[in-house]
């Protein structure tokens, strides 16, 4: 019996946890949204099919945190979402969300190609950064606050960045994050750094500087080889 294998597709997000990726929805090769969900294996190279979500997606964002793939965005058949799904992918079911809004903004727009990072220490939570609507990319910074999943809490970020949709962040280390690449509604977006305390922009040489000082300390903090494989899955995943 042949071993399934995931359709082509574009537009989804991939999650590498231990030696498992997992990889969510889509969008075809015709432009369909996709609700399916796969899990590869990478020491057995076999991909399992899981649940799929509710509603087909593309252009979201997916996190893992402990055992929760927490799903958030995208644009689906009705149009854009901001939605949050988790998939329990222990007992390999779909829960629902307990979410509770920010207490004067409410919750992100609806919006698709943003980054959400997970940010585990002190406290596990996911920070969203920009993304687009259907006329601009967006400049807003959340906080969701995932240390007690399933039950989400939403904490806006009252310090707007730089527009940027279609891009991608790295957690350099414990209290810096870079964002990279996408666009700036119709230009290419400058590389920049985000400080993790102040939740503010920092100008990218003097990150860097900072960040070379760091390399030659006793004791630098580089960035995990779960992240850096992680960027890379995210490219070659289906390039099996």
């Amino acid at each position: 019996m042949a071993t399934p294998l995931p359709p082509p597709r574009w537009f989804h997000t991939s999650v590498l946890h231990n030696s498992t990726v997992y990889v969510v929805g889509g969008r075809s090769l015709e432009g369909v949204p996709r609700r399916d969900r796969w899990a590869l294996d990478l020491l057995s190279r076999v991909w399992t099919p899981l649940p799929p979500l509710q509603h087909a997606l593309s252009g979201h964002s997916t996190v893992l945190h402990q055992h929760w793939l927490i799903t958030c965005f995208g644009a689906s058949e009705q149009g854009l979402t901001n939605a949050c799904s988790l998939f329990d992918t222990v007992h390999l079911k779909t829960v629902r969300p307990l979410l509770r809004a920010d207490a004067h903004h409410g919750q992100p727009a609806p919006r698709h190609h943003a980054s959400m990072l997970l940010i585990p220490h002190p406290s596990a939570y996911c920070l969203v950064y920009g993304g687009e609507t259907d006329r601009h990319a967006m400049d807003d910074l959340w906080q969701l606050d995932v240390t007690d999943a399933p039950h989400l809490a939403w904490k806006a970020i009252a310090r707007p960045l730089v527009p940027r949709s279609g891009h991608t962040g790295v957690v350099v280390d414990d209290a810096t994050v870079m964002y990279y690449g996408g666009q700036s509604n119709t230009t290419a977006a400058d590389p920049f750094f985000l400080s993790l305390s102040s939740l503010s922009s920092a100008h990218p040489r003097a990150m860097a500087m900072a960040l070379a000082s760091a390399e030659d300390s006793p004791s630098p903090t580089p960035i995990s080889t779960e992240t850096v494989i992680g960027i890379v899955i995210g490219s070659i995943v289906f390039a099996v």
